[in-house]
């Protein structure tokens, strides 16, 4: 019996000692596991932490490029703009100076050229003070219709070829009128010449009355006016957009 209770003891002895052995190996199993544990989450950490600075150093060194590259963009952009506008500036400035060019030289241009007409037929022609004003008058108006001439041939870059041939045929048309009045004095001193065979001027020689030239004359020049407005319009359209 008391062998049997001391192997019971010894058993339980045994028994217990174990466990508290066991629960030893268990702490210690789980802090060397928490160790390991967080020793590879510092390194895991760490690891990337360096990988999200590296990145960030990409990422910015990449971003300062593309701030360079956008600002040289912009630089070049502005050049560009700056350029262009220059060059439609002086454009423009061509186009109003033609305008004015031959709005200056046409101004007036068809008074003086029926002025002279009708100088021509007057009955005070025989007069050399008459004759020495209607000299005068001519070299004027010859001078104007060169000039008128000249601007017209200056506006050619920006003029539509329509509007430029018709603004010819009335500078002509103008120089046409005081020859008819040349022609019509040669013919009244007894000495016929041929008159124009212009179709404008034959329309101009055959009316009948001096008012109906004079109207016809009107009528061409309201016709000039209207085409150096349109172009006028258009300059001040390119000047506001500018």
């Amino acid at each position: 019996m008391d062998n049997l209770r001391g192997f019971v003891v010894e058993v339980i002895a045994s028994g217990a000692i174990s466990a508290v052995l066991l629960l030893i190996a268990g702490f210690l199993g789980r802090n060397q596991i928490s160790h390991l544990l967080n020793k590879d989450l510092e390194e895991v950490k760490s690891k990337l932490q360096k990988e999200l600075e590296s990145s960030k150093s990409k990422y910015q060194i990449e971003l300062e490029s593309f701030k360079a590259s956008l600002i040289e963009e912009t630089e070049k952009t502005k050049a560009s703009q700056a350029i262009k506008t220059s060059v439609a500036l002086k454009f423009s400035e061509h186009q109003f100076n033609a305008v004015n060019a031959i709005n200056i030289a046409y101004a007036d241009l068809g008074n003086q050229a029926t002025c002279l007409y009708r100088m021509y037929l007057d009955e005070n022609y025989s007069n050399p003070a008459w004759q020495n004003a209607i000299e005068k008058k001519q070299e004027e108006f010859q001078k104007r219709s060169n000039a008128l001439t000249s601007a017209i041939f200056s506006s050619a870059l920006f003029m539509s070829k329509a509007d430029a041939e018709e603004l010819h045929v009335y500078s002509g048309f103008l120089s046409g009128v005081v020859h008819v009045g040349v022609v019509e004095r040669l013919r009244i001193s007894g000495k016929p010449e041929e008159f124009s065979k212009a179709p404008e001027i034959v329309v101009f020689t055959n009316l009948k009355t001096i008012d109906e030239k004079l109207e016809m004359v009107r009528a061409r020049e309201e016709r000039v006016t209207e085409i150096l407005r349109s172009y006028a319009d258009k300059f001040l359209n390119m000047q506001s957009s500018i």
